[in-house]
């Protein structure tokens, strides 16, 4: 796999990627667009991105790989990236984010237009603001 065809995958919605848009849909399959639903889909996307043999899973890997992140093998639990600075290690966890915001939009709280890939701690500081692309321009599923 290229880098680009990786980094692509990496930095656009779910939708864009129809491997990732597969395992999510499976992931999400018969959850409602609740908190709890999202949670469990997430859950579900992980399990099936670090555990299954599936053409789509190994892709996925492959493009998380690709971006320096470690699979979970046998978890169901994000991939993880290691960072070490001289002596000092910071792992750092990949989530699923929504670009616009599952609290102004529960609609859209498992539709793969509007989920990226984001680091947890950026995620977390993010809050409910939109997501800005790398050409400065808002997402919108």
């Amino acid at each position: 796999m290229s880098v680009e065809t990786a980094t692509k995958a990496y930095m656009s919605r779910f939708s864009q990627t129809p491997e990732l848009e597969r395992i999510w849909n499976e992931a999400a399959q018969n959850l409602e667009p609740t908190p709890g639903g999202f949670a469990k889909s997430r859950e579900n996307f992980w399990d099936i991105v670090n555990n299954s043999d599936s053409e789509d899973a190994q892709y996925v890997r492959q493009v998380l790989e690709s971006a320096g992140f470690e699979i979970q093998e046998g978890k169901s639990t994000a991939a993880m990236l290691r960072i070490v600075h001289g002596t000092k290690e910071t792992d750092m966890r990949l989530t699923i984010d929504h670009i616009l915001p599952k609290k102004l939009h529960p609609d859209l709280t498992l539709d793969p237009k509007n989920l990226v890939f984001m680091i947890q701690r950026d995620n977390s500081t993010k809050g409910t603001k939109l997501v800005q692309n790398h050409q400065n321009k808002f997402y919108h599923p």
